[in-house]
């Protein structure tokens, strides 16, 4: 994987309005934390100097591929997309959680979250998802430096998502 260098803003590149920031942070968690940006470029009509000031691109097989700046966000969303409701699965996403959240817990929650809110979620990563949720919870007690943090931002966030999974 080749990675490309920082991209300096240039004064002629309008920036990303702040919907299409929305939209290809939802295109990146539905595709798992990465995705083609040609794709991204034909849906939005955005500019490679435009994405670069705020996603990270990189080439792959000689196609370039967008994802977060934040390595831990597009994990997760990596894991989020391949997670079943298996324990082993569902373990594995919990203790990146853990692990990671001394500095990343309200990155990680509302990642969480906003995962339960994807369009045409099927029943099987909707339960696997929950399933996640309900362990971080619980481990939000276990001591681990900042997983306190999940709790807050899970119970501030979780009843507007489950009204939305809902329906």
């Amino acid at each position: 994987v080749a990675h490309r260098h920082f991209v300096l803003p240039d004064p002629a590149v309008p920036e990303l309005r702040p919907e299409q920031v929305a939209k290809i942070e939802a295109e990146l968690l539905r595709a798992g934390g990465k995705e083609r940006f040609r794709k991204i470029s034909l849906h939005l009509g955005v500019v490679e100097a435009q994405v670069a000031m705020r996603f990270r691109l990189f080439e792959h097989e000689g196609k370039t591929f967008i994802s977060h700046q934040i390595p831990q966000r597009a994990i997760f969303e990596g894991l989020l997309h391949q997670l079943e409701p298996s324990r082993e699965s569902v373990c594995r996403a919990m203790v990146f959680c853990m692990d990671n959240a001394l500095q990343c817990a309200p990155l990680l929650a509302s990642c969480l979250v906003q995962s339960l809110t994807v369009p045409e979620l099927n029943a099987r990563a909707a339960l696997a998802r929950l399933f996640l949720v309900s362990d971080v919870l619980s481990n939000s007690k276990s001591g681990a430096r900042g997983a306190a943090r999940y709790r807050s931002h899970l119970e501030a966030a979780l009843p507007d998502a489950l009204e939305e999974l809902g329906r």
